[in-house]
């Protein structure tokens, strides 16, 4: 797995903590999910297990296995499976960790990659990500503008 850690530190006025950690992981080997479900907490585990779609159970890995990163990195966490993400609602996700404050979470997944923020409420950030096909490539591109 290709996997890389950016953590940001923010300071605005009085508010100190305003720090955001971010992973991201890309996957071009199956196997190598199969080696790392231990990071799922049980309920997690149970939902991947449901899952009847191999690209289905990869992108959901992934996306856990990032988010699950980003939180260990915020949280100084060391057992993975201890952190619960509950999808609710409307499949946003919900930080369950024992004796650990509100963290906040934006997951995003495309194709065989997946990235995460974990943030403290105060001050919100948000992460996607998106396959480009090289067939689109001059669309997008013609959408965007510099700044």
């Amino acid at each position: 797995m290709n996997e890389f850690f950016l953590f940001i530190s923010m300071k605005r006025g009085n508010l100190t903590n305003l720090n955001s950690s971010i992973y991201y992981v890309e996957s071009n080997d199956d196997s190598e999910i199969e080696s790392l479900k231990p990071f799922l907490h049980q309920e997690e585990l149970i939902r991947y297990n449901s899952y009847t779609s191999d690209i289905r159970k990869q992108s959901y890995f992934l996306g856990r296995y990032c988010a699950k990163k980003a939180i260990m990195k915020h949280c100084n966490i060391s057992i993975p499976s201890s952190i619960w993400i509950e999808p609710v609602v409307f499949n946003q996700p919900v930080i369950k960790v024992p004796f650990i404050g509100v963290i906040k979470m934006s997951i995003s997944r495309s194709g065989k990659a997946a990235i995460a923020a974990a943030y403290n409420e105060s001050y919100p950030m948000y992460v996607d990500i998106e396959h480009i096909d090289a067939s689109n490539r001059a669309s997008i591109y013609s959408q965007l503008t510099d700044i």
